[in-house]
């Protein structure tokens, strides 16, 4: 009888094991799925065109990407954040759907990684999804999105997109190296910066 038990325990065990990798590959197979599509938008909106003649005169008109277009209207322009928000949130458009589907991405793993799930922070296994994540995300962009999610009392909306990156500590290497990124330190909890060396240097 005891044999008995103990064989059932083990396959009990087996069982719950094969269903937990099954979980897990469902899950990855799903995350790569998206981190695909992330990848090939981000890189239509950092697509620079080539210089082209414009006209009969041979004056060559020279093409920016999108995302260095938005770049150039929040940075070169020295907006304050709060206008600098409403630019993102309300008037840009080619950056808008991107911006969702990194929202889409961290809500994915928070809701569907196939373990413990902390209520206030990503889990270390989490954690290594959503830094594949931001990886594959250059430095400009990763400021964009620390000032798109940043919400405030007044943009409460917003604020499930600010929970996840403070969540998911997807500012981690954020470089403080703007006025207006500086700002993000008064919006967003600490957890949103991880273990930052930048946000160290800062104080």
């Amino acid at each position: 009888l005891s044999r008995s038990a103990d064989a059932q325990e083990k396959n009990l065990i087996k069982l719950d094991n094969q269903i937990k990798a099954q979980n897990l590959l469902k899950f990855e197979n799903t995350f790569f799925s998206f981190l695909n599509h992330h990848n090939n938008i981000i890189q239509q909106l950092t697509f620079t065109p080539s210089p082209a003649v414009a006209n009969s005169n041979g004056i060559v008109k020279h093409y920016t990407s999108a995302i260095s277009k938005t770049y150039q209207e929040v940075f070169l322009k020295d907006m304050e954040f709060k206008d600098a928000r409403e630019f993102l949130t309300q008037k840009e458009k080619n950056t808008d759907h991107y911006f969702r589907l990194v929202y889409q991405i961290l809500k994915f793993i928070d809701l569907n990684y196939p373990g413990e799930n902390n209520q206030e922070k990503f889990s270390t296994e989490q954690r290594r999804y959503s830094s594949i994540l931001r990886a594959s995300i250059e430095h400009r962009v990763l400021e964009l999105i620390a000032i798109n999610g940043a919400s405030t009392d007044e943009t409460p909306s917003y604020y499930s997109y600010k929970r996840i990156i403070e969540k998911s500590s997807f500012l981690e290497h954020l470089n403080f190296n703007h006025k207006i990124i500086d700002e993000t330190k008064n919006i967003y909890s600490a957890i949103a910066f991880g273990e930052s060396i930048y946000l160290n240097k800062q104080n």
